[in-house]
């Protein structure tokens, strides 16, 4: 056994880079900081749109419920405010990272866009 063990030579490990992120060419690198730009800006717009729709939602849902249990309608409508405004937020971004998601995938060739592609 011991003759075994002491003939056996270890595998020679293969070249390995540094470790660290592979350095992409110059074109590969532009194209990914223009897709994150197109996803910031959709991020914005979602928000800017999102949120006032959510905050006008969620005023009203709170503010009816408060004059129908006949509390106080303006500190119900104000928390709605509230609570909308932070829904619009991450709904905003939400949509706005979701909608970028293709454009990443086409930078990375997915074999889910390739299968869509064809007829």
């Amino acid at each position: 056994m011991a003759a075994l063990e002491s003939s056996h030579e270890p595998e020679p490990e293969p070249d390995v880079p540094a470790s660290g992120p592979v350095p992409l060419p110059y074109a590969a690198v532009a194209d990914y900081e223009a897709a994150e730009r197109a996803m910031v800006r959709r991020m914005r717009r979602d928000t800017l749109l999102a949120t006032p729709i959510t905050m006008l939602f969620f005023a009203t849902v709170l503010g009816v419920a408060a004059s129908v249990a006949g509390a106080s309608v303006v500190g119900a409508a104000g928390a709605g405010a509230v609570i909308g405004l932070l829904g619009g937020l991450f709904v905003g971004v939400w949509a706005g990272v979701v909608r970028s998601v293709a454009s990443f995938e086409e930078l990375e060739g997915h074999p889910h866009r390739e299968r869509a592609k064809r007829p």
